[in-house]
Order: C-alpha cells, then structure tokens, then sequence
C-alpha cells in the first residue's frame, strides 16, 4: 500500500505539472496581441492596457512601453495615478524606452499647473534604467526634477512641452543640466516661459556629453537662445522664424548642421534688422561645421537677403554644402565660396543635391 501511495501521489504530482506546463506554455505562446486584448477586459487592467501598446508579457525586461492618453474621462477620474503606477511598474522590469502622449487632452498652456510633471512622476524613480524618453503634449520639465540621479537617459525628445516651469512658479534657466548622460535633444514646438514674461526670459542648453541637437517649431522666437555643448557633433534647425540671441551658441566640435527655416518678416523689423539680429548670428554660430544642408525653402529665403550674400561667410571650415531642391542661385553659392576678404575663395567646398 505504501509504494502504491506513493506511486499515486507522483503520478498525482506529475499530472499537476503537466497541467501547469500546459496551461504556461498555451498561455505564453499565445500573440501579444491577443494577451493585450484579453487583460483589457479586466477592470483593473483595462485603462492601462487601452492606452498602451502591446509589450511582450513573456520577457521580464520590457524593452519599450508607449502610453498614449486619448480618453479626457480615463485621466480625470484616475487623478493621474494610474500614470504613475505604469511608470514605476516599467522602470521596475528595466524598461529602457518609454513614449507618453498626452497631446489630445484639452491641456491648454494658459494652466501649467494641470499638467504632467517630470518631478511628480519621474522623482521616485530617477535611478531607473530609463535610457530614452519621448513625451508628446503639455508636460512640463520642471526644476523639481533637478535630482543628480538621473544618469541613464542619452535620448530625450519632447514635443509640445513646456520647458523649466517648477511648483513655485519660477523659471529654471538651465532645465537639461540635470541630465549629464543627455546624448540626443529633440525639442518640437516646446514653449520656454515668454508666454508668461513677454520674451525675457533666456534658455540655456548645456551638455558636457551632447551629441546631437534638434529644434524644430518652436514656439517662442522672441526667446534668447544659449547652447553650451563642446561635444555637439549635429545642430539641426526647423520651423518658422528665428531666435534671438544665437550668440549664445558655441558648437566648437560641430561636424554638420541642418537648416530648415523659413518666414522671416521683413516688413515688421526691416531687412538689416533682421539680417543683423537673426541671420548672421545663425551662420556664425554654425561657424565650426564641416556639413552644411539647406533645405529649399531656407535656400528661397536667404536668397533674397542680399545685405547677407554681400558679406564673407563665416562658414570657413565648410567642406560639404548639401542643397534640398532642384537649383540653388549662383549668389547664394558665391556666399558660401567666399572665405575670408583677404584669402578670398573658399578651398575644397563640394555641392551636392540631397
């Protein structure tokens, strides 16, 4: 009877594991798709899941999580907190990619205060393995989140955001300098502060390690504009306008740079104005680039600044100068020909059609 007992109770035993097993292996080879829409049925799971794309449940590292607020009713009754239960769960399994988008709540930039915020998300956390972090609508980078622990993030991009507003209301002048690993910033149709003191206001983008650089729409032209970065290899510009203050900008490593810009009005400041305070700083700023893309709306616009083709060009060390159109006009090439009013004719520049 003993060893029937115990003949049973292994089969008994084995029966369980295979069951077990079986129930696993159903379970983990199923699509993520179909795990994703089977934990959206769960109350407690449905609005995190909704708004997520599908991550593999099978890897305990999740290499990338995106989270994406499209329902107003979800992020009001939740007060937020289910944002911040995802993120912590994420920077606990070693997510090193996370993507937010809360661009389509009706968050306007008139209330800074009903936004997200770095500091009230990311500060239990700053020692996460978070390497890159992408946020799409009105979050702020506020100074609360000035923690020296936030060492892995290399990539940052953020779109619609608004830069340097802390929980008192005041502004940091220096909002990425908390980010010493920052490799990669992509800034898109961020605002910095001139909507709330008519343009005093100067942002600085330091990075002992940044590589590459990339503004795009930005919102506030009349904002002073200070970038310290020895090691930028890339500077890329996009969008209507220009900046004040680009004198602030030393790039003494920069290889190429990318210039996209267009809409400058002449009949508001005056040509000289304009070529003065906004063209000739940009070019000199640019001064160290080895690269230079001109994309053909930018060429259109410079051609027509004679008070800026009539000067030496400050680009001396340009060996490449790549156009984005069908045709550049000869003055504009003259311009970029023209070295120093001594040594006359710039040496060794190719141009080349993207």
């Amino acid at each position: 009877m003993t060893e029937l007992g115990q003949a049973t109770g292994e089969r008994s035993r084995q029966e369980e594991d295979a069951i077990t097993t079986t129930t696993s292996d159903r379970l983990s080879h199923l699509p993520d798709s179909i795990i994703h829409q089977i934990l959206s049925l769960l109350d407690d799971t449905k609005s995190a899941v909704q708004t997520c794309s599908p991550v593999s449940l099978r890897n305990p590292v999740i290499d990338a999580l995106k989270i994406s607020y499209a329902d107003e009713e979800c992020y009001e009754r939740r007060n937020r907190k289910l944002l911040a239960r995802v993120i912590q769960y994420a920077a606990s399994h070693g997510t090193q990619h996370l993507a937010i988008d809360v661009s389509k709540l009706p968050i306007t930039l008139d209330i800074p205060d009903e936004s997200f915020r770095f500091s009230q998300f990311f500060a239990p956390i700053l020692n996460s393995n978070f390497k890159t972090l992408e946020f799409k609508g009105y979050v702020v980078l506020d100074s609360g989140m000035g923690s020296p622990g936030f060492h892995n993030v290399t990539t940052l991009e953020l779109d619609g955001c608004l830069l340097g507003y802390d929980a008192i209301q005041e502004w940091d002048p220096d909002p990425f300098s908390n980010f010493p690993c920052l490799e990669n910033l992509v800034l898109t149709d961020c605002n910095y502060g001139s909507i709330f003191d008519n343009g005093k206001m100067s942002l600085r983008i330091s990075g002992l390690s940044l590589l590459s650089l990339k503004l795009v729409a930005m919102t506030d032209y009349s904002c002073k504009i200070e970038v310290f970065a020895p090691k930028l290899k890339f500077f890329g510009l996009c969008g209507w306008g220009l900046y004040k203050g680009f004198n602030g900008i030393s790039l003494p490593s920069l290889e190429h740079a990318y210039v996209n810009v267009y809409g400058l009005d002449s009949k508001k400041l005056g040509r000289k104005e304009l070529v003065e305070r906004d063209l000739i700083p940009l070019f000199r700023s640019l001064s160290n680039a080895k690269s230079l893309t001109l994309h053909s709306r930018t060429i259109l616009m410079l051609s027509e600044f004679y008070e800026l083709l009539e000067q030496p060009s400050p680009l001396k060390r340009l060996k490449s100068l790549i156009v984005d159109g069908d045709s550049i006009p000869r003055k504009l090439i003259d311009y970029f020909l023209k070295g120093d009013m001594k040594t006359g004719d710039h040496p060794g520049l190719s141009i080349r059609r993207s």
